[in-house]
């Protein structure tokens, strides 16, 4: 058995799952209705919560990737190639991004698989690192990475991220993916 909880975190929500100890129903009295009949009991209710519990895309092997329709072997290596070169997934979407995956296979994947481990991420100071550093990270070009040290050349640090996207266009949907790896110190 298991129960659920939204975390929220700076950099994201995340709902995590933990197992619900055996001492807890034995010191839950049910709650007898008062309104309305069909109220169920609090030990009943929780003992009928069952949630499948995903596995860690951070933690599986490319023989676990295999199971799902639509990947083979080389496709799951190279899902794993990803990953590691990653440091591991800190977002889901960042599958998209694998070479000939196809996004109804990405689907499937996120139905089987969810980010439980957070991979320990190395994060790149926007004001000091050169145009190669700063292309490393998921979704940031070489273009991007060369507009945005022109910019720190010709102007001044930056501060924040909304100066960055007032130089470079970012994808919406990509731009707390790239946050999570820079900094502004």
């Amino acid at each position: 058995m298991f129960y659920f909880y939204l975390l929220n975190t700076s950099n994201q929500d995340l709902v995590v799952f933990e197992p619900i100890p055996d001492q807890l129903f034995d010191s839950i009295t049910p709650l007898k209705p008062r309104l309305k009949p069909s109220l169920v009991p609090v030990k009943a209710a929780i003992k009928s919560i069952v949630v499948k519990a995903k596995k860690d895309i951070n933690k599986v092997d490319a023989n676990d990737l295999q199971a799902i329709r639509g990947i083979g072997p080389a496709l799951s290596k190279r899902i794993v190639r990803y990953r590691n070169s990653l440091g591991g997934f800190v977002h889901l979407d960042l599958l998209y991004e694998v070479y000939g995956l196809d996004s109804t296979v990405v689907q499937r994947i996120k139905e089987q698989y969810s980010l439980i481990s957070m991979p320990a991420i190395e994060t790149i100071s926007v004001n000091a690192a050169s145009a190669y550093e700063l292309s490393r990270p998921p979704f940031i070009s070489k273009e991007m990475s060369l507009e945005i040290v022109s910019y720190r050349a010709k102007n001044s640090l930056f501060i924040n991220s909304e100066e960055i996207l007032n130089i470079i266009e970012i994808p919406p949907d990509k731009i707390h993916i790239i946050q999570l790896y820079l900094t502004y110190n």
